[in-house]
């Protein structure tokens, strides 16, 4: 088996009917914190 080439990760699914302002939603995550991971 390989190993992959992420660790963690966060996937995101926005409906095609959502009618909010992407540059915005970017943004907002752009202030979110995220945190060093550790091996566990």
């Amino acid at each position: 088996m390989g190993a992959s080439v992420f660790k963690s990760r966060i996937i995101y699914r926005i409906a095609e009917s959502w009618q909010g302002d992407l540059e915005v939603l970017l943004n907002a995550q752009q202030k979110t914190v995220f945190g060093e991971c550790c091996k566990t």
